[in-house]
This record gives C-alpha cells, structure tokens and sequence, in this order.
C-alpha cells in the first residue's frame, strides 16, 4: 500500500486548460495516453503531441483504447490513462471496459463532455440532458468525477491515480466538459510527484507465522492464487510455496499468471476445481473472489 507524505510538493504554471491537463498527467508520472481522437478535443491533442514528456498512442476504435490501456497495467504494473470521444466513445469502450473492471485495473479514463444544459439539450455523439457525463461508467469503475474549474484539473488528476490504485485497484473516470479547453491562459498548481507503485500491504510477522503454520498442519491445502501475486512481483515465489507446502493451485478464471499454469499443482480455475479436490485449507493469495451472484459463491469457504 502506498504511503501518503504529510504534506503535497506543488509549482504554479500558467498555461491553457489543455496544457495544464498534459502537464499534471507529467508531473503524476504517466508516459503514455492511448486514446481515439476526436474534434472537439483537438487542444488537447496539440498539447499532448507538444509535450516531449509525454507520448500520445492512438487506436481506431475504444475497444482497442481500452484493451492496450488495461494490457499496459498489467506488463508494466502501472496505473494507465486513456482518452475516447464524448459519450459515444465512452459507451463504445464499456465491451472491453467490463474486463478491466472485473480485472481490478487501474484505469483512469478521460472524456470530454459536451453542455447539455446551457444552450441545446442534444450534442452529437454525446448524451442528452437526461444523463450525466458519469452515468454510463458508473457500473464499472471505483469512482467518478465531473470537472468544470480547469483550475482543478491538477487536483482531479492526481485524485483519479491515487483511487485508481489504492487497494482494491480499480478504473475510475473523469469526465472533463470540453467547454473549458480553449485559448484561455489559466494559473493553477501542478502538483508533483509520482503517483507511488502498485503494492499490497505488508504482512505482520505474527499473521506470516499463523498462515505457515496452517499450511503445515494441512493435509489437503490449496492455493487459490490472485492477480495481487505478479503486481508485487511474487510469482516465482508463490509457486515455491506451493512446492513446499505440496498445495494444490487454483486462480481465477481471468489470472493464470500469478502462479503459472504450467505449475504441476495447478489444477485450473478455482469454480471447478475446489469441490473436486476436496481442500481442508484454502489460502487466498493475491486473490479477490469473485461469484455469480448466488449463495453459493461462498460454499468453498464455508
């Protein structure tokens, strides 16, 4: 889990909203947006484009936009920024989005939204008056904010990292109006630092010897092994640990990685394979569990 210091390290700029959003993305330690453009985003794309911190990936649909974001987090075990177009770009990513969801990603994407409210009630390619800019993610993301104050963008931003990859990790969402990315020079804070990496808590010495000990006293222990293994870099020895203690190994049906699939123990997805081997321990490693909605998602730990 990271570690919040007692006080933020901030420098004032003066620049364009678009600017000011390019540059906190910086400050926060992101190096790539995977984004699909469109129009009226365009000052944002110069700025991004501009900015030699900072590199632009585009990809011709959001599915893809979504699909290179959350394989990003996962390769490089850090928190990954996207960008679609209005609410058609955001709906269009929700097929893919559900993965990264589920997946527990840490994903923060970006739209721009149009004012329904001000002048017209109907924008192409975004939604009408009757939902907000939030309103489509909201199922499948941790957290979500609308901004209006482009003075706040630094303080979105690094608020969006921050959720995305505080335990349990999960895609938030921003939806900025775009009526703010003009010409207009804006002085803000920016602030600095790079959002911390994704970690788990560290375990107490008296928890570590109370889970050795069970898993030594087992006759039928089994490993239910997570995602939570390979973001700490404990792959290698996870699958020690299944050797030693001669457990079984299950993971969940969207992580073989945590302890490889390849491993002699490893008997498949935890849903079909727990009845079967009949374990008197399961040790969830790096897991969250996950159900179909029913009482029996709770059978195997009863």
């Amino acid at each position: 889990m990271y570690e919040r210091l007692d006080f933020v390290k901030t420098r004032t700029i003066t620049g364009t909203p678009s600017e000011i959003l390019v540059e906190q993305l910086v400050a926060s330690g992101v190096k790539y947006v995977f984004y699909n453009s469109g129009s009226r985003e365009a000052l944002f794309f110069d700025a991004l484009h501009s900015n030699p911190n900072i590199h632009g990936i585009l990809a011709l649909h959001e599915g893809s936009v979504t699909s290179m974001a959350g394989g990003y987090t996962q390769v490089y075990n850090q928190p990954a920024v996207m960008v679609v177009h209005l609410g058609a770009g955001l709906a269009q990513a929700m097929g893919q989005f559900i993965n990264v969801a589920f997946g527990g990603l840490p994903v923060v994407v970006i739209t721009f939204a149009g004012d329904t409210g001000s002048w017209v009630d109907r924008i192409n390619l975004d939604f009408d008056h009757s939902f907000s800019p939030t309103s489509v993610a909201r199922p499948m993301v941790k957290a979500s904010w609308t901004v209006i104050d482009p003075e706040g963008l630094p303080a979105a931003v690094e608020r969006a990292l921050q959720v995305a990859q505080t335990p349990p990790y999960g895609p938030v969402h921003l939806a900025v109006y775009d009526s703010m990315l003009s010409d207009r020079q804006v002085t803000t804070d920016i602030i600095d630092g790079v959002v911390s990496p994704l970690s788990a808590g560290k375990t107490s010495d008296a928890d570590l010897e109370k889970v050795l000990h069970y898993l030594d006293q087992s006759e039928r222990p089994m490993i239910y092994a997570g995602d939570g293994i390979w973001r700490n870099a404990g792959e290698g020895l996870a699958a020690e640990l299944a050797t030693h203690f001669g457990a079984a190994v299950c993971g969940t049906n969207v992580d073989y990685r945590g302890i490889s699939i390849k491993h002699p123990h490893h008997l498949g997805e935890f849903e079909g394979s727990w009845a079967e081997y009949d374990p008197d321990l399961i040790f969830c490693l790096g897991v969250k569990h996950q159900g179909t909605g029913y009482s029996s998602d709770h059978a195997p730990f009863r």
